[in-house]
């Protein structure tokens, strides 16, 4: 070596720490997600994760001292040797992974490991192979940090310790161990609050479509939320993301895939679990193979469905996401987050183009020639060719095709055609302005003029035709097939749609009589009125019509009798409303009818889920509906009551008035009237209190009838209702509350009853009728004996 040059070598500061772990791994979901696919790509068939105490601020909590936040993340897979170790697992950025052509791993960068700095600042793992040492390796990643110009990553120590068997077992907390995995994370870097938690569970939920097929998650924990049962059950059970399965009875989706070799696209579109037609297209992109494609349309019905399941609104939960070899790759599908510009073609055409917040659902990637890249800090694919073939959505951004057209991604050119079907197969925007001055119509513009805006026909041609539109003239079909009686049914549903908008319509007007309408609602109701009337008058001769065919399908004849039979049924009820003479008693009956059609309404629609799908139907699902049968049926039979024994003003749903005159008029005028009680009712408002409040009258004495049942069961002899200036108690002489059997809270869950031929809902729905009163139910024992029950307002 001369004076004029120097060998040098590349020197790792300790810091190097900090920039492949807390630098590149950005949250603490991020890091828990990577530690997880660590345990999948080891081949472990299910991995553990424990959660202790991790909600406790050890520095900030009085009670720190007496807790250890720990996080433990156990798995089964192949484990490691002290070779493997030393080698492997402490070469920074060496990944076996990268090599492997005969699997699909979830990453292979080689610094998941440091995921598990970004969540503690003290690692210990324990690790076994299937022939190998019970080994354990401690490590304190302070020691690398804050460190001077020098320090090199290589010159602390650390220690590879071999244990005994019974030492390993103890310290894994397992009474065998055959080969996996265990890291112990301790001094936590952060607090999981109850909102990080549900965050967390949410992330595990949606990172991988292969749960429950070959691999599993398991959640535990010793931490409870108040309130928040359903985090405190995810916190102990097994992670469950089998929501798409669920979706499929109750969404217009698309699937579509390109094989493997690369030489076809498959799709297939479905209409509420139907096919309705389906291709086989040579595959045009040049880079494309082992893609899936499955996107759900979310209409009202369904967004309520997926959020009664999921605990979440779907358009917090997300929507299209991306899954590469197995594993999530996010911010994709994030809420807010719109990497396929969804949402800024929606901005271009409200009515025409689907957003985010319209579609869910998920591509997976498999890709065994190593086309795509994921970028380091995990924060989506690299935007390289094959990226471009899969998700290109600005014109600037076409790819060139194998015939040398040009064209968007794979992803944008399907989800244009689930597009095409919803937007104008099933022209979800189906009222039109027959003076064509409006190209969108609301249902509001509907109310103020129904002779103006007028249904749109469906028509088998015109779905057939958009069908026809919705494939890329850049495809060359080489099969095709389309469901026509399934089109055939899409029609009549979408009529059914319309015609319950009428009844909407009708509803909305209330309990009132014609006489105590606006102005403006009277003169909707007659021109809804007059519309029906034509529409009957249409009807009948369309009924005529099909009959006089010989030829006509008996599925048209049935559509158009159910559409007379509607029409008839709407007509009556409207010119009978018109009528200033209409009575008290027709207007409680009309309630009466739209309860309990509510009842029927929902039996039906669950009875027939479960008669095309019955293991999709849960008992939950089940026990709701029962639920508020019993509740409507209850408000059932108190209006009727109410009908043909009280004189005061009951005739609208809901008013504003003071509920303490109330219930004392509904116990003289009521109550005090039926002999089926054997209960001594007193009424005490001796400081002449008032609360005036919008309340509905039959759930007022809904509440009140529960609460004199509750005493009569317990054999109370007489109720007084004592009136103070915020609170209204029920106070009986019977046996009272039961505090040493059940607390408080347990008398108010549904199904806890301590009366003969009790449901166990009446103090439950009373608290939810206390809730819109503004008022808090709570239950207490009276001093000499027996209950007091009281509405305590705020």
């Amino acid at each position: 070596m001369n004076n004029n040059s120097l060998d040098a070598h590349f020197v790792a500061n300790a810091g190097v720490k900090d920039i492949v772990g807390r630098g590149l791994i950005y949250n603490d979901n991020v890091a828990m997600i990577e530690l997880v696919k660590n345990s999948k790509d080891a081949d472990s068939s299910n991995v553990i994760i424990e959660l202790s105490d991790v909600n406790i601020d050890p520095e900030g909590d009085i009670l720190s001292e007496l807790f250890n936040p720990e996080i433990s993340i156990k798995d089964f897979g192949i484990g490691m040797t002290k070779e493997d170790i030393q080698e492997k697992w402490l070469n920074i950025a060496y990944s076996e992974k990268k090599n492997a052509k005969n699997k699909e791993y979830a990453g292979n960068k080689g610094v998941g490991r440091f995921s598990c700095d970004r969540l503690g600042k003290e690692l210990t793992l324990y690790t076994k192979s299937l022939d190998g040492d019970f080994i354990k390796l401690y490590i304190d990643w302070t020691l690398y940090e804050d460190k001077g110009l020098n320090d090199e990553i290589s010159t602390i120590p650390l220690k590879i310790e071999i244990l005994s068997k019974q030492e390993f077992l103890t310290n894994v907390g397992e009474e065998e161990f055959s080969q996996g995995t265990v890291l112990k994370i301790t001094h936590l870097r952060s607090i999981w609050d109850e909102k990080k938690l549900t965050k967390l569970l949410s992330e595990l939920e949606k990172f991988s479509p292969a749960l429950d097929n070959g691999f599993e998650i398991h959640i535990k924990s010793n931490m409870y939320f108040e309130n928040n049962d359903p985090l405190n059950d995810k916190l102990n059970s097994k992670v469950d993301n089998g929501i798409l399965d669920k979706l499929k009875i109750k969404t217009t989706y698309i699937e579509s895939n390109i094989d493997d070799k690369g030489e076809f696209i498959n799709t297939v579109l479905y209409y509420q679990g139907e096919e309705l037609y389906k291709y086989t297209a040579e595959n045009p992109f040049k880079l494309l193979s082992g893609i899936s494609i499955e996107a759900h349309y979310l209409d009202t019905l369904s967004k309520s469905y997926f959020t009664r399941n999921v605990g979440i609104n779907p358009n917090k939960y997300g929507s299209m996401f991306l899954f590469y070899n197995g594993f999530r790759i996010s911010p994709y599908g994030n809420e807010k987050n719109d990497w396929l510009n969804l949402d800024q073609r929606k901005t271009q055409g409200v009515s025409r183009n689907l957003g985010t917040r319209d579609i869910f659902g998920k591509i997976t990637i498999k890709d065994n020639r190593d086309l795509f890249s994921v970028i380091t800090s995990r924060e989506g694919l690299v935007h390289n060719s094959a990226y471009y073939e899969l998700a290109a959505s600005d014109e600037e951004e076409k790819v060139v095709l194998k015939n040398s057209h040009k064209e968007y991604g794979y992803i944008l050119v399907i989800l244009r055609q689930l597009e095409a079907f919803v937007v104008d197969g099933l022209d979800w925007n189906r009222l039109v302005d027959t003076l064509h001055q409006k190209k969108s119509v609301s249902a509001k513009d509907a109310e103020k003029d129904p002779n103006r805006y007028i249904l749109k026909e469906l028509s088998t041609e015109k779905v057939k035709g958009s069908i026809d539109k919705m494939v890329s003239s850049n495809f060359n079909v080489v099969d095709y097939d389309l469901n026509d009686e399934l089109i055939l049914k899409i029609k009549s549903i979408n009529e059914k749609k319309y015609n319950e908008y009428l009844d909407e319509f009708v509803q909305a007007l209330g309990d009132d009589s014609f006489a105590d309408l606006t102005r403006h609602k009277k003169t909707q109701t007659k021109k809804v009125i007059q519309e029906l009337k034509v529409k009957k008058d249409i009807a009948v001769e369309q009924k005529i019509e099909a009959e006089k065919i010989a030829d006509v399908a008996v599925k048209e004849k049935i559509v158009v009798a159910e559409r007379l039979k509607s029409e008839e049924k709407r007509s009556v009820f409207l010119e009978r409303l018109v009528d200033p003479e209409k009575t008290l008693d027709a207007l409680i009956t009309h309630v009466i009818q739209q309860i309990s059609g509510g009842i029927e309404k929902d039996a039906r629609s669950i009875l027939n889920a479960y008669y095309d799908s019955p293991e999709l139907v849960s008992k939950e699902e089940l026990i709701e509906v029962i639920e508020h049968a019993v509740l409507d049926i209850a408000t059932i039979k108190e209006t009727a009551n109410m009908a043909t024994k009280a004189d005061f003003n009951i005739k609208v749903s809901s008013v504003k008035q003071d509920i303490i005159f109330f219930i004392e008029s509904y116990i003289d005028k009521v109550v005090s009237r039926s002999g089926k009680w054997g209960v001594k009712i007193s009424f005490d408002n001796t400081e002449g209190y008032e609360r005036i409040i919008n309340f509905k009258p039959a759930e007022a004495c809904v509440l009140f009838v529960n609460i004199l049942e509750n005493a009569r069961r317990a054999g109370a002899k007489s109720l007084t209702v004592f009136c103070e200036e915020k609170s209204i108690k029920f106070i009986d002489d019977g046996k009272g509350f039961d505090f040493e059997r059940l607390d408080r809270d347990a008398y108010f869950k549904k199904g806890i009853t301590t009366t003969t031929g009790g449901s166990g809902l009446g103090l439950s729905h009373c608290r939810d009728i206390a809730k819109s009163l503004g008022a808090e139910l709570t239950i207490d024992n009276n001093n000499e004996s027996g209950a007091v029950v009281a509405l305590e307002f705020k």
